[in-house]
């Protein structure tokens, strides 16, 4: 039994691996080059990882910036738009998406406007200005607009893409700024500064028709009492009433100015007789005697009204008004509401 046990037992073959470390071997090896598959691809993997978060946070941006987007590809049709496109043009993707985005056009820029700006965009890769669009409720505004041409690897033009942005409301700000600078912040009507550029304007359309010109300066009478009794928020009212019956009284083609606390200057133009120039006195002053009726209370003022009358004796704004002012004064001193012309005799 014993030499039988010893002949049917294995014997180690030199150079023969055992069966359960061969297992482990294999094992290791499939280890090994599983971790060299994981180490050799990581840089990969992160890669997509980044790359993913890189386009959600694209995403997001590109769904919440405030700017317009809009994406056309080859044909220039739009494949893509974000809210702030909708919310600026009024446009949502049913009505956009496949369209051409000149459906966006204003028509106040020419064809060679459009011609210019893709000349820019085949040259450059790329145009940045301002475009006049029209919104889907008709309302034609300013956009500042930045086309890009996208490529892929190869160089080959695959879309375009446009951002925008409303200048509406700048425009506004920009306009009413403008005309804070020309205009009485009152009564609205033109200042001081606007008169002096309009005077000129005057001047020499005057000095080429040879027409005369006719310079009122009218100060208010017994103002500053109204403002004594009763505030200046009354006498702000009081005056704004004045200055809209000066202003109706005017003809399309004249012009009224606030140049103070309660002057005026009114500018007669384009006269081929001057016979008009007292009967536009007389209507100032029967105007503003009338009574002016505020919260109840029945308040009275006059006028006094000096004239200088262009080519006679001024022929430059600062002297044209400063005569007319002269002249006021004399008013005032003969009665109130009534009117002086400017002469060198009268007023010696």
């Amino acid at each position: 039994m014993s030499l039988l046990a010893k002949k049917n037992k294995p014997s180690h073959i030199p150079g023969q691996i055992k069966q359960p470390f061969k297992n482990k071997w294999a094992q290791l090896k499939l280890a090994v080059s599983s971790f060299s598959y994981c180490l050799s691809n990581f840089h990969k993997f992160n890669r997509l990882v980044f790359d993913h978060n890189n386009f959600i946070n694209a995403s997001i941006i590109y769904q919440n910036t405030s700017d317009g987007i809009i994406i056309t590809d080859q044909e220039h049709k739009i494949v893509a738009i974000n809210q702030s496109f909708t919310e600026i043009t009024g446009y949502d993707e049913q009505d956009a998406m496949g369209r051409n985005p000149r459906f966006l056009q204003s028509g106040k820029q020419n064809k060679e406007f459009y011609q210019e700006l893709w000349n820019s965009v085949l040259k450059t890769g790329k145009w940045q200005g301002k475009i006049w669009n029209k919104r889907k409720n008709g309302e034609i505004y300013p956009e500042l607009l930045t086309i890009n041409t996208i490529k892929d690897e190869h160089g080959n033009i695959t879309h375009h893409m446009g951002v925008f942005s409303d200048l509406s409301t700048l425009e506004i700000k920009n306009e009413r700024i403008k005309h804070l600078a020309y205009h009485d912040y009152l009564t609205g009507l033109p200042n001081r500064l606007q008169l002096k550029e309009r005077l000129n304007s005057e001047l020499a359309c005057a000095s080429k028709t040879g027409l005369s010109m006719a310079l009122f300066f009218i100060d208010l009478d017994g103002f500053k009492k109204v403002n004594d009794d009763y505030g200046h928020d009354f006498g702000d009212t009081v005056l704004s009433m004045a200055s809209n019956r000066l202003n109706n009284i005017k003809r399309s083609t004249d012009f009224l100015a606030r140049v103070g606390g309660d002057e005026f200057v009114l500018i007669i133009n384009q006269l081929s007789s001057k016979e008009i120039i007292p009967v536009v006195a007389d209507k100032i002053i029967e105007t503003i005697k009338a009574p002016f009726y505020v919260d109840e209370h029945t308040v009275n003022i006059g006028v006094s009204i000096g004239i200088s009358v262009y080519p006679l004796y001024g022929k430059d704004p600062e002297t044209l008004i400063k005569q007319a002012d002269q002249a006021m004064y004399e008013s005032k001193k003969s009665g109130r509401n009534n009117y002086t012309f400017y002469s060198p005799e009268t007023l010696n």
